[in-house]
């Protein structure tokens, strides 16, 4: 399988949030994120197969109330977070992880992709050489998309 950069995971996440939830993004550096308001909810899913890895996903609550909103046709005010922001976080794992398969190469390739899971707080990883992240914002509002290809944590796709 191929690997990918953190511009390139940036560029794909930009493409699926403006194809699926029509929210237009703008990639950022660390030092930039850290002065906007930080992720509070957090997400992942798994891939294994051919090739196996997990992509987090970490989003403010202003961040998912713009993709939940734009999904679902209403305003960012009439989102309730903890349904539609989780649902919308999730769809976003869903799309963005099906969007890196097939940009690895995963249209050759044997895989079967996970459901996502919430999670309850950041995914924290060592200094693995392979972790790739990129960082993406709109409206002062931040998302984070960590990949780790041949992640160990998550082997339960199905």
């Amino acid at each position: 399988m191929q690997r990918i950069n953190e511009s390139q995971l940036e560029q794909l996440t930009i493409r699926v949030l403006e194809r699926t939830a029509m929210v237009l993004a703008d990639p950022i550096g660390p030092n930039e994120a850290n002065a906007l308001t930080p992720p509070t909810r957090f997400s992942c899913l798994s891939y294994c197969g051919d090739a196996s890895g997990t992509l987090y996903l970490s989003a403010s609550d202003g961040f998912l109330a713009e993709i939940a909103s734009s999904l679902l046709g209403v305003e960012p005010e009439e989102i309730c977070l903890d349904v539609d922001g989780k649902d919308a976080l999730n769809e976003m794992a869903n799309i963005i992880t099906g969007s890196l398969i097939l940009q690895l190469g995963g249209d050759t390739e044997s895989i079967s992709l996970g459901l996502p899971r919430k999670l309850e707080k950041a995914h924290e990883h060592s200094e693995e050489s392979d972790i790739v992240e990129g960082i993406v914002e709109t409206c002062g509002q931040v998302m984070r998309v960590t990949w780790v290809p041949g992640d160990a944590h998550e082997k339960s796709a199905a």
